[in-house]
């Protein structure tokens, strides 16, 4: 078995073959490309791949435009889908991380959560075609063309969208996960306008692959046994430390 801790990475070539991960930012999962903390889910392709003699590029853009371009093969995979956001995709046996979603709401707002009934008489702001899980799915499906109960969002960075709309008080709720949330408004003034409501569900997150692409199962294996080095070299350990992220098993 490596051991990637003490194992002398070979150097990445210009002319190694690509594997090129599309997704909008969603820090700490997936944040600025080409930065000192690009994501810890970033940070795993890197350590896992380029030891393989792969060349990593992740690129930021906005959700629906990277599904389509992984769906179609004009890219090898996205960071951070769910099962339920691209079924049709290739995904590894092991996860790269776990998502909790969770209501947020601005601190006037006095919610006591227990189902998607509770949100009647509020404005939900969320991403569009992001899943949060069956039940909330279903509910923003259903009152999608009322923008009194449900805001879809897009774009570059809808989170930081979603949260100035909270703030102006144009939507009373948010849905999101919640180390993204918090590592959002880390250091930040404007978190103390904020306040946790309730966590919805808790969900494996992966790096998915082109189901159009024929390398995509060999790719998902790859980072799935890679998975598992990582941890038990200890290596995984470190990177999530850097986010301040816990491993999820």
């Amino acid at each position: 078995m490596i051991n990637f801790s003490t194992w002398a990475k070979p150097e990445v070539k210009l002319n190694s073959p690509e594997i090129i991960l599309q997704a909008d930012e969603w820090c700490p999962y997936n944040c600025k490309p080409n930065s000192a903390l690009p994501g810890f889910m970033v940070e795993i392709a890197k350590a896992i791949f380029e030891p393989h003699g792969y060349q990593v590029k992740y690129q930021k853009l906005n959700w629906p435009r990277a599904l389509h371009n992984a769906r179609t093969g004009k890219i090898n995979g996205v960071i951070g889908a769910l099962y339920s956001d691209a079924p049709d995709f290739i995904f590894p046996e092991n996860s790269q991380g776990s998502v909790v979603n969770a209501i947020w709401a601005r601190k006037d707002i006095n919610l006591n959560y227990k189902s998607v009934e509770d949100l009647k008489g509020y404005t939900l702001g969320a991403i569009r075609n992001y899943s949060y899980g069956i039940e909330l799915d279903k509910y923003i499906k259903s009152n999608r063309h009322s923008a009194a109960k449900i805001q879809l969002i897009s774009g570059a960075n809808p989170l930081e969208s979603n949260l100035k709309k909270l703030l102006h008080n144009r939507i009373d709720l948010i849905i999101e996960d919640n180390a993204v949330l918090k590592f959002s408004l880390q250091n930040r003034v404007i978190k103390q306008q904020f306040k946790h409501i309730a966590d919805i569900a808790s969900e494996p997150i992966f790096i998915a692959f082109s189901p159009a692409r024929p390398d995509s199962k060999k790719l998902a294996k790859l980072l799935s046994d890679g998975m598992k080095n990582l941890r038990l070299s200890g290596e995984l350990a470190t990177i999530l430390h850097n986010y301040s992220v816990p491993d999820w098993q």
